[in-house]
């Protein structure tokens, strides 16, 4: 069976690769799971003092696997909860890691996985790159911090924006915004990831954890809490008739038409 996240640790650089690239690296279960062992994980690597996230394939993360919400209440709701749990987790330790984390990202950054990418301390992406917040075309509300991480670095009007009227921005409009850092043809890309990568690796370890604790110190107990309040928004969001309508539009490619 393949991995649907794989951990490679080559000197002091720590590459996450999100590992199901047929259905563009989208959550389901399984992936979630093995995103909450790396969560426990991950704290106990030594001597690691960069993490790189990246997508198989031609996509970063095109968010949760819709599969997942699909059933009635009683059987889809234990599920995109732990799927949920787990996911947030492994966001909160990258959050709290005292390593700098960089989102590698081409192709769909799609929900959760938008929330991901905008989350990383540095975020680059290649020329394929698209960044879309989705959840209001699935009736529901945002997961991933992405509700947090979104206005410190667009302003409070521009995050209402992407949340609620927002579609799909390419990587230029994404830098433009303040979204990510740089863009690089996809011939480049690469390069680029390393130049980051070996900076980054060049720093004291422990300057630069501290560092990252000090650009945080007011921010990761709220965002934890944050958290919290997400998922119980999104499951409260998944119980109502327009989270159906949502999904059955995603599923059937059309518009869907919200009723409440």
């Amino acid at each position: 069976m393949n991995e649907t996240v794989i951990f490679e640790r080559q000197d002091e650089i720590g590459t996450i690769t999100f590992n199901r690239p047929a259905e563009l690296n989208a959550v389901d279960l399984q992936m979630a799971r093995a995103m909450g062992r790396l969560a426990g994980e991950l704290p106990n690597i030594e001597g690691m003092k960069v993490i790189v996230l990246k997508g198989a394939g031609r996509h970063f993360m095109a968010g949760g696997d819709i599969a997942a919400f699909v059933g009635k209440p009683e059987q889809k709701l234990p599920v995109i909860a732990e799927i949920i749990d787990h996911f947030h987790a492994l966001i909160l330790t990258l959050q709290k890691a005292p390593q700098p984390v960089v989102c590698a990202v081409r192709g769909a950054a799609a929900g959760g996985g938008f929330s991901m990418a905008i989350g990383g301390d540095i975020v680059v992406a290649d020329e394929t790159a698209r960044f879309t917040p989705a959840y209001r075309r699935l009736g529901t509300t945002p997961d991933g911090g992405g509700s947090f991480l979104l206005t410190p670095l667009v302003g409070p009007k521009k995050a209402a924006e992407l949340f609620l009227a927002g579609g799909t921005y390419d990587a230029c409009q994404a830098k433009n915004m303040g979204l990510i850092n740089e863009v690089a043809p996809s011939s480049d890309f690469d390069a680029l990831v390393e130049r980051f990568t070996s900076e980054l690796s060049k720093n004291s370890a422990s300057v630069a954890a501290a560092t990252k604790a000090l650009l945080k110190r007011e921010t990761i107990a709220a965002f934890a809490a944050h958290l919290d309040a997400e998922k119980a928004s999104f499951l409260a969001c998944a119980q109502r008739a327009d989270f159906t309508e949502g999904v059955d539009a995603f599923v059937s490619k059309r518009t869907p038409v919200f009723t409440h």
